[in-house]
């Protein structure tokens, strides 16, 4: 009867270690490289650090099309001088 108890501890032990253990470093690898963020984080993220990121394509944009505009006036200036 002690054998059965301890072995039923010993599950019960490995059951709560098994579920509280740390992530595995190649699973988070995997979700990262999917693109699939962790839920427990995102509430956690400030509404102000989301809303700079989702500005980054549209700067980024101007950006590039300033450096276009640049290059099509030096390409027109060369060509019509």
């Amino acid at each position: 009867a002690a054998t059965s108890a301890a072995k039923s501890v010993a599950a019960a032990v490995a059951e709560k270690r098994s579920k509280e253990a740390e992530p595995d470093f190649f699973a988070w690898l995997l979700d990262e490289l999917r693109s699939r963020p962790d839920e427990e984080q995102l509430p956690r993220i400030p509404r102000s650090h989301l809303q700079e990121v989702a500005n980054v394509p549209k700067q980024l944009e101007k950006l590039l099309l300033l450096g276009f505009l640049l290059c099509l006036d030096i390409l027109l200036h060369e060509l019509s001088f």
